[in-house]
């Protein structure tokens, strides 16, 4: 049987929620896409064996874009 080893996870806040993955499961960050980045952002996750990528949701990334936007 097969074994899980990839795994995306959509939410508002990848950094906080990588931050928790990486207390609670000792679990360290391999990577990240920056916030600003075309296609997508978020960061990865690892405890050696099975890898998360905490990923910005679509809808999270719109808001954020138009917060950025009033800001300027």
């Amino acid at each position: 049987m097969g074994k899980l080893r990839h795994l995306a996870i959509a939410c508002s806040d990848p950094w906080k929620t990588a931050e928790f993955y990486c207390k609670a499961f000792e679990m360290r960050k391999i990577g990240e896409i920056h916030p600003d980045h075309a296609g997508a952002a978020g960061v990865y996750i690892t405890d050696g064996v099975i890898n998360i990528l905490d990923r910005l949701a679509e809808q999270a990334r719109r808001t954020a874009r138009r917060t950025r936007s009033a800001d300027v």
